[in-house]
């Protein structure tokens, strides 16, 4: 399962870096984007056991670092943000 997770996330990484390298690119930015951490939301439910296995599907992805916040927590900060 870590393996099939770090394809998943291997992929939405490769979009982000070409989202971010067009933006760059019509900014005047000729950059290559690095994406080296990243937070991932995961269900409320989730066992540590499965925490854990999400953080090395991170690694195995190409990610020196993953924070995992709980939907519920990123549901609220995303409501508190929209606030601002």
């Amino acid at each position: 399962p870590e393996e099939v997770s770090a394809e998943v996330l291997k992929r939405m990484l490769a979009d982000a870096k070409a989202r971010l390298s067009e933006a760059a690119l019509e900014g005047s930015d000729d950059g290559e984007f690095c994406i080296p951490r990243a937070v991932v939301t995961v269900p409320a439910y989730f066992t540590q056991r499965q925490c854990d296995a999400t953080e090395r599907a991170g690694q195995l992805a190409g990610l020196e670092k993953v924070k995992l916040l709980k939907e519920p927590e990123a549901a609220a900060l995303a409501y508190g943000l929209e606030k601002l």
